[in-house]
């Protein structure tokens, strides 16, 4: 409300927390459907979307008649299934992962969990940021500790809202193995075995639409998305 009262802006950005943090702790108690269901407090979710909405009329009060609005979320919502899928677990049983043999924890993980219990959780984003390219390194190190890159072609970031798979190619990713002039054929096999996957309770078709980057993405950063969306 200042910027906009104090300056000529020709635009804004303005981030909206609430309804993301609202959901995952009171969804559940509206939702009778849920898995997660149980007695709570009743309609959070309603009023902070209610106090949004007001917000939002201050903001558009203020900028005047005539201003654009474009609203979105950063992703979808929908109430927690009572199911869920490991695509690296999948990946493995198709045959286009391979897990390392089963023996002592990897130290990423090891040092991950020292790391979070000695920093105070209030401070964890400040001091992982300080460290940057290390803290990175470790984060991608635990995420994909287990896995042997040697005889893996596909791997997941297992990103729960955004369901995609990445290619193990050479020459891109640090252990690749997958040759560029095979990526087509890769990817095709790939489709056919996502399109054919049942639900295991009810039969129902698991992945509804594969895409490629291609199709989704281009520009200058084109090249850091998943290979393909599902």
């Amino acid at each position: 409300v200042d910027l906009l009262r104090s300056h000529e802006l020709d635009a804004m950005l303005v981030h909206f927390m609430e309804p993301d943090t609202a959901s995952h702790h009171f969804h559940a108690f509206d939702d009778p459907r849920s898995p997660l269901h149980r007695d709570g407090p009743r309609g959070v979710v309603d009023d902070v979307y209610a106090e949004l909405d007001r917000g939002l009329g201050r903001l558009l009060d203020i900028a005047g008649p005539g201003t654009r609005v474009m609203l979105l979320s950063d992703h979808g919502s929908a109430g927690a299934s009572d199911r869920c899928i490991f695509w690296n677990r999948w990946l493995a049983d198709a045959g286009f992962l391979a897990f390392e043999s089963p023996g002592r924890e990897p130290a990423a993980l090891r040092w991950k969990r020292r790391a979070l219990q000695l920093v105070p959780a209030g401070l964890q984003a400040a001091a992982f940021s300080a460290f940057g390219g290390v803290a990175d390194r470790l984060e991608s190190a635990a995420r994909y500790a287990g896995i042997d890159w040697k005889r893996t072609r596909v791997y997941c970031d297992e990103v729960p809202y955004f369901p995609s798979l990445r290619i193990n190619l050479l020459g891109r990713e640090p252990g690749g193995i997958v040759a560029p002039s095979a990526r087509d054929a890769l990817v095709e096999e790939l489709q056919a075995a996502l399109l054919a996957m049942r639900d295991p309770f009810d039969g129902f078709p698991v992945v509804q639409r594969v895409q490629r980057r291609e199709e989704r993405f281009d520009g200058p950063c084109a090249g850091q998305m998943p290979d393909l969306l599902l």
